[in-house]
């Protein structure tokens, strides 16, 4: 597949309606990922509450309390005042006690590694049924093998973006671009085939497949991507995580276009206002500041108020803060997360 430049652009969605201006707040998803000084479930629960949090979604964090039976058993007690909305795939691996199969890619080229991965997200499916969430948000993977030079080339990215010369001299970017063009088409295949038996496994529990944008460039599905597995799966329960944070970073080392990503996993923002699809998007709105991600609207520069005002109505709104915010700075982001 050709690989396109990644120019930081972003949608322009039109001045919001009166309509828009009068309408209740609506609720915003808050992400495990924040710290406190809890150690058990009942306390990291507690806190939750407090911050203001009406429905979590899961994620894997070195944030959540280790004992996921005990923090499952808690959110089952809370289950009418502290909703699960989402549950992430690769908590299955912790659900099945094979905590090394995280890291399994469902794009992967070795059939054994597709087919574990989609063995954890099955895992995180029985644990979303369980909570009574009602998706699971699925990561493909990134393309290539060990010793292919990418790693060696990521490297040399971020040090060009630490130095400052990024803008100057992205000789590294167009290389993982053109080691990503040449790879990603056979790794696609491949994550059709899991996605597949993904979509199967959620249609017989109810429930839908949500698929994150990439958060270092080189992971499927790019926009391009995105659109053949859509094509290929049409009227399947699969709609789209978008990580605004991870989005406006990759554009930052001119990897993916920014805009293109917004327009794609937002499912349908761009436009006022803007058509609801049938499968409604996740969407993390936190701020970021290069690989700084988790920060308030207004602190760093993916202007996630910009692409607030153009979401779809169904949209779930998200916030992933980042994991040194105090939680006075947490219930705040929640607050101005609701109000954008």
């Amino acid at each position: 597949m050709a690989s396109e430049p990644a120019p930081s652009s972003s949608p322009s969605p039109d001045r919001p309606t009166p309509e828009s201006a009068n309408r209740t707040p609506p609720d915003v998803a808050l992400a495990t990922s924040f710290s406190t000084a809890a150690h058990d479930a009942e306390g990291y629960l507690d806190v939750a509450q407090r911050l203001g949090a009406k429905t979590l979604v899961l994620t894997a964090s070195d944030a959540i309390p280790a004992d996921l039976p005990a923090l499952v058993l808690s959110l089952g007690r809370r289950r009418h005042e502290l909703r699960v909305g989402a549950v992430e795939s690769i908590l299955g691996a912790l659900q099945l006690g094979r905590p090394a199969t995280f890291q399994t890619r469902p794009c992967a080229l070795d059939r054994e590694e597709a087919q574990t991965a989609v063995t954890v997200t099955r895992a995180a499916m029985d644990l979303a049924v369980q909570l009574g969430a009602g998706a699971v948000i699925v990561s493909l993977g990134s393309v290539g093998e060990r010793g292919d030079g990418g790693e060696r080339l990521w490297q040399a990215l971020l040090g060009k973006l630490r130095r400052g010369v990024l803008l100057y001299d992205d000789s590294a970017a167009q290389e993982l671009r053109a080691l990503r063009a040449a790879l990603a088409g056979r790794h696609l295949d491949a994550a059709l085939r899991s996605v597949e038996q993904m979509l199967e496994d959620a249609s017989r529990r109810g429930l839908r497949l949500l698929l994150r944008n990439p958060t270092r460039g080189l992971e499927l599905p790019a926009a391009y991507e995105l659109s053949a597995i859509r094509s290929t799966f049409s009227g399947a329960p699969l709609s789209t995580l978008l990580d605004l944070p991870a989005a406006h970073f990759c554009s930052t080392l001119r990897l993916l276009p920014l805009g293109e990503t917004i327009l794609s996993f937002a499912g349908g923002a761009g436009t006022m206002p803007a058509a609801a699809p049938a499968q409604p998007s996740l969407v993390n709105l936190a701020d970021a500041c290069g690989p700084i991600a988790g920060l308030l609207p207004g602190q760093g520069e993916a202007q996630p108020a910009r692409v607030a005002r153009a979401l779809p109505m169904n949209s779930q709104r998200l916030f992933v803060p980042w994991n040194q915010l105090g939680e006075r700075d947490i219930a705040r982001g929640l607050a101005q997360i609701g109000a954008l």
